[in-house]
């Protein structure tokens, strides 16, 4: 049986190859599905100014703007990150399972650092260099400590980063369900 040039089969044959190619491209270069990236933690995440942790106060309501606090291991100190991307991550909080987001996706000085559901916006992805900072994705500002403030419920704002000790942060292992 020959296959002629346009005929049915011929067709069939070569939509079949180029839905292998689409699939198997589609396979190299989208990036890595969050459900498959590995999750590690959970953390405390501890201002080297203020000694004190990354915390949720008041609630697991959207919009709540992070504080920091004095360290207890607690859930609403607890956080797991992800990377989403190359070198992007998600950090979320155990207890609410929101992501740490900058308000509104802004991009502008002293805008608050609130927990969201999590959505993978460029908001709520943050990298974590070698100098201890956490950058906003979207916005290349540093998560920072207010005023400098070292005081239990210092607001957690985005800030340009500059090198201030109200910029870094370390990483503890936490103990999970406290």
């Amino acid at each position: 049986m020959s296959v002629e040039e346009g005929s049915p089969v011929r067709r069939r044959l070569f939509r079949s190859v180029l839905a292998l190619v689409v699939l198997v491209t589609a396979a190299v270069v989208l990036p890595q599905s969050p459900a498959a990236a590995e999750v590690r933690g959970p953390w405390q995440i501890q201002g080297i100014q203020s000694r004190k942790c990354v915390d949720v106060p008041n609630g697991t309501f959207n919009n709540v703007q992070l504080t920091i606090y004095t360290c207890k291991d607690k859930g609403n100190q607890l956080f797991y990150i992800q990377e989403i991307y190359n070198g992007e991550y998600n950090i979320w909080n155990i207890q609410t399972g929101k992501c740490l987001t900058v308000l509104n996706a802004e991009t502008t000085n002293n805008t608050p650092v609130i927990q969201y559901a999590c959505n993978i916006g460029l908001n709520e992805l943050w990298t974590l260099p070698a100098d201890l900072t956490i950058r906003n994705v979207k916005s290349g500002k540093c998560l920072t400590v207010q005023n400098n403030g070292t005081a239990n419920g210092a607001k957690l704002l985005q800030f340009t980063c500059n090198g201030g000790q109200n910029q870094i942060f370390t990483w503890a292992r936490g103990i999970e369900g406290n």
